[in-house]
């Protein structure tokens, strides 16, 4: 749905109209939530060619979410919420992803991962 993905919508809203010759009558309204979309790549080529560039999840019907990314030695080498990570040209292989997230009503979540950088 193109209004989900444009505006980040967490729920959708439904009403109903009945009508005939003489009158017309509408039902309550009943709002639906999402559930929560979350994609992660497990891969990115920062060459500055405008594809894949950036690591960046790509998440729907979440209200905030914190990504931290580790070098292979466990040092954290970026966090930031609600962020994208661009590697600096010295960054390549195999890094570590975790990512928190806040759903609308609240739970959290937590995941973790691999990202590689190639160059």
């Amino acid at each position: 749905d193109e209004d989900l993905l444009s505006s980040q919508a967490l729920e959708r809203c439904y009403l109903i109209k009945a009508t005939n010759k003489t009158f017309s009558s509408f039902s309550n309204i009943i709002c639906l939530k999402y559930k929560p979309v979350i994609f992660i790549p497990n891969a990115i080529s920062p060459n500055h060619d405008g594809l894949n560039d950036v690591f960046n999840p790509v998440i729907y019907g979440v209200d905030l979410y914190k990504l931290k990314i580790y070098n292979r030695w466990g040092e954290e080498v970026y966090s930031e919420k609600n962020g994208a990570w661009l590697p600096d040209e010295k960054q390549s292989g195999v890094f570590m992803y975790q990512i928190t997230l806040i759903t609308a009503e609240g739970e959290i979540v937590h995941q973790t991962g691999t990202i590689s950088v190639v160059r």
